[in-house]
């Protein structure tokens, strides 16, 4: 008997896991699915207000201007966060026994450990920062505009037609 109550529970919790895994990938797919109705609402909502203003005579904002930060910044974040990850590594390889790091990365401790550590860092943050001077010098040689785009023409002036008061 007591060997069909281990089977039942067994069952059960697998049941319940089950169920479980289950609400869990709804819960993910509505937020997902809320997010991306949020992001599609913003983005139209953006569009209204830059054709109002387009309509008003206001000049957009430069978009061009955002690139340029955004390179910036992820020139910026990206080699810090992977000297950090390879400093931190650096540490766990001198401090972990040497069974572990055999078993994890497949070196044992020594000079290999850290040049395969700090070589891929280093190949990381150079390519990272290389790529995003790239992108800053590029928008600003083209004085805002990216290669191979057009100079935008000027939205067109709204010109008042009213004669007098009463608007004849």
């Amino acid at each position: 008997m007591s060997g069909d109550m281990g089977t039942f529970q067994v069952g059960f919790a697998f049941l319940i896991g089950s169920v479980l895994v289950v609400l869990f990938m709804v819960l993910v797919y509505a937020i997902i699915r809320q997010g991306y109705q949020y992001e599609q609402r913003k983005r139209e909502l953006v569009h209204q207000e830059r054709i109002k203003a387009l309509a008003m005579g206001i000049a957009p904002a430069d978009p061009l201007l955002a690139r340029t930060r955004s390179a910036a910044v992820i020139g910026t974040l990206i080699p810090l966060a992977f000297i950090a990850a390879a400093a931190y590594v650096t540490y766990l390889g001198t401090q972990l026994p040497e069974e572990y790091l055999k078993d994890w990365f497949g070196f044992e401790r020594g000079p290999a450990l850290i040049f395969v550590i700090w070589f891929g860092c280093g190949v990381v943050v150079l390519l990272t920062v290389w790529s995003s001077l790239r992108t800053i010098r590029r928008m600003s040689d083209s004085k805002g505009q990216p290669r191979g785009s057009r100079v935008p023409t000027p939205p067109p002036t709204v010109v008042d037609a009213r004669v007098g008061e009463d608007g004849s």
